[in-house]
């Protein structure tokens, strides 16, 4: 039997994360090819932003490590990349210190294996770029892992508003395991420069609870239970 999602009341919450450290990346990643084109993603790292104003609120200490184009308040505190190279290597070296790990950024799976120190002349024949795998962040950091508790999140294209189908559901869980997370975000496609996201939280604790489509505000709140719910089991 699976369990269900329980709901904490704010004093719990406050009393489970007084003082935790959580490391959050955000935003997307860019890939530069020259000194202005680069690769990149839709993400808005609205996502990342509304996670740590929840933990903030419940009494936490968030860091976020953001990508670039994201506007971050100044009561929240951050550190600013701009490649996934630069977002792993911020990553790995604050990762000893937190207590819970997010990893919420939209990362780009490739990057160019020469950046050009100047920029491109745009030319009338067709442009090939030879592109190499980034490094995968979450497994990366994950791998490293001592006390903390871990969180990633899972792109899929898969219809809104609907919950997802099983194959979908068991490649996410699959990625929780393999990539030794405790908790995993399933997500559409369509979320990422959304207000809202198509959510269904997947535990290793034996629950999962189909969210969306819901404001990223609710859906941060609901992942701040979902951890309360994993830590207190």
């Amino acid at each position: 039997m699976k369990k269900r999602l329980q709901f904490y009341s704010s004093l719990q919450l406050k009393k489970i994360f007084k003082n935790k450290k959580i490391l959050i990346t955000l935003g997307p990643t860019r890939e530069y090819l020259d000194p202005v084109r680069y690769i990149s993603n839709s993400s808005s790292g609205k996502m990342g932003l509304a996670l740590a104003k929840a933990f903030k609120n419940v009494g936490a200490i968030p860091l976020m490590v953001c990508g670039p184009g994201v506007w971050v308040p100044p009561n929240l505190k951050s550190v600013d990349v701009v490649s996934a190279l630069e977002m792993l290597e911020e990553s790995k070296k604050l990762f000893s210190d937190c207590d819970i790990f997010i990893c919420a950024a939209a990362i780009a799976d490739y990057r160019p294996l020469k950046i050009l120190k100047t920029k491109m002349v745009r030319g009338s024949h067709p442009l090939q770029i030879k592109l190499i795998p980034n490094p995968d962040i979450l497994a990366t950091v994950t791998a490293l892992k001592k006390h903390q508790f871990c969180v990633g999140f899972a792109l899929e294209d898969f219809p809104y508003s609907k919950p997802p189908a099983l194959k979908v559901l068991k490649r996410a869980r699959m990625k929780m395991i393999k990539k030794r997370c405790d908790l995993m975000v399933l997500n559409s496609a369509r979320s990422m420069e959304g207000e809202e996201i198509d959510a269904t939280l997947i535990s290793s604790k034996g629950f999962h609870k189909f969210l969306g489509p819901v404001s990223k505000d609710f859906c941060a709140k609901s992942i701040c239970q979902a951890i309360a719910q994993s830590l207190e089991l």
